[in-house]
């Protein structure tokens, strides 16, 4: 009697425990498709504030919007992008360069159906070439740098967006001034969120 209380009870209990694996396997895999990043590339056309007229390069980023920010603060994102200047040089300053890695906060929201206008502020690390009095054993430069953009996103197939935004970023310190390097960049945006977007 006590052995067949026993082997009901263990039966009982394993029942009960695979009920629970199977509980616990099928929840993730309905969150599977929600993955809190996006990532794009596109053309940057700046004014990089030394020489003249505007260069040409590229930009690429990623974002990313956990469940404990989107919940706290509707639209945030932390947002990583890294950004070269380096075609179509001046006269002036025949091997100018910009590059930039920056982080920082992005803020979007949804007003319209299909677009999301959107701001950020970013602080990084900045590296620049140039040609200064002809003095060519000082011709690069870092130092710690700050940008601000804005501009919005546009769905245009499903994860896929299309997206334009101002920056204007600020070099301290360089050559007893600050630097404004400013321009827009153009590209595309793969996002990995749901077709709805994050909200």
């Amino acid at each position: 009697m006590v052995r067949k209380a026993i082997f009901v009870s263990l039966a009982v209990f394993c029942f009960s425990s695979l009920g629970v694996v199977a509980r616990a396997q099928t929840v993730p895999s309905a969150k599977q498709d929600v993955l809190p990043f996006e990532i794009g590339g596109g053309l940057s056309v700046f004014n990089p504030d030394l020489g003249s007229g505007q260069m040409l390069g590229f930009a690429v980023w990623g974002d990313y919007s956990p469940a404990f920010l989107t919940h706290r603060a509707h639209g945030l994102a932390i947002e990583g992008q890294y950004k070269d200047i380096f075609f179509h040089r001046s006269s002036t300053q025949p091997n100018v360069r910009e590059a930039s890695f920056l982080g920082g906060a992005n803020y979007s929201w949804h007003h319209f159906q299909n677009f999301y206008p959107m701001a950020s502020a970013k602080v990084g690390y900045g590296a620049i070439d140039f040609v200064f009095n002809n003095n060519y054993s000082y011709s690069h430069d870092s130092r710690t740098i700050y940008s601000f953009s804005g501009g919005g996103q546009y769905r245009v197939w499903e994860s896929v967006w299309v997206r334009a935004d101002y920056e204007y970023q600020t070099w301290p310190g360089l050559f007893n001034e600050n630097l404004h390097p400013r321009g827009f960049t153009f590209g595309l945006a793969y996002d990995l969120r749901l077709p709805q977007r994050r909200f």
